[in-house]
């Protein structure tokens, strides 16, 4: 059975069109890049590259490299402990009325055209350089440290 690529961005493969119609063998191949791939493998290192779960696999790494850097959001009514650069902390007893809120930072010349309570704002080219955040109580920004 030969098998053949599908897509350019995100390719993986199927069973060629002239083969007869194996609905297990065709799952196999489009998941795993291969009919012949023993799905008892534990070692992510050999997933066949295309395949969707070679892909879910290089998403998953992206997370976890996201997650170990701090990038993100957190919103707790406690400072955390360690902080990893990029962290932006909420703490929960500012929470306006709708649960959750998360905290987003926007960095641009612009002023946002639809801000939440609590969206950050580094005004992008201001020297020096400002930091708002937007109330939605009075919808107006704030600039912190003003």
């Amino acid at each position: 059975m030969a098998d053949v690529s599908i897509g350019n961005i995100y390719s993986t493969k199927v069973p060629g069109y002239e083969d007869a119609a194996d609905i297990q063998s065709a799952l196999r191949t489009y998941h795993y890049g291969s009919s012949a791939y023993d799905e008892t493998n534990s070692n992510a290192a050999a997933l066949v590259n295309p395949s969707i779960a070679y892909h879910l696999k290089n998403i998953q790494d992206s997370i976890d490299a996201l997650e170990e850097l701090g990038t993100g959001s957190v919103v707790s009514n406690t400072q955390p402990t360690t902080v990893q650069e990029g962290l932006l902390w909420l703490d929960i007893d500012s929470t306006p009325g709708s649960t959750p809120v998360n905290p987003t930072a926007i960095y641009t010349s612009i002023q946002p055209a639809t801000p939440t309570d609590g969206t950050l704002w580094c005004v992008k080219g201001s020297s020096p350089l400002l930091l708002k955040i937007y109330n939605s109580a009075t919808s107006t920004w704030n600039t912190i440290g003003a």
